[in-house]
């Protein structure tokens, strides 16, 4: 069975993830961390070779909202 994620994918990911957690603990201005949000989703989404533009075409706007 292979894995769902390999070592530097999953590494990546968590990395995003604490860089936005950081953003949304330190920032006061929605728009920094709107855009915080928007490229730690599109890094986690290329470490999984999920190209973020085909990606965002099949969701709803709210894909981002936390």
């Amino acid at each position: 069975m292979e894995p769902f994620l390999q070592n530097h994918q999953y590494n990546c990911i968590a990395q995003q993830a604490h860089v936005l957690l950081s953003a949304l603990q330190t920032s006061t201005d929605s728009n920094v961390v709107e855009a915080v949000r928007y490229s730690a989703v599109s890094k986690a989404f290329e470490a999984r070779n999920v190209p973020f533009a085909r990606l965002l075409q099949s969701c709803r706007p709210t894909f981002l909202a936390i």
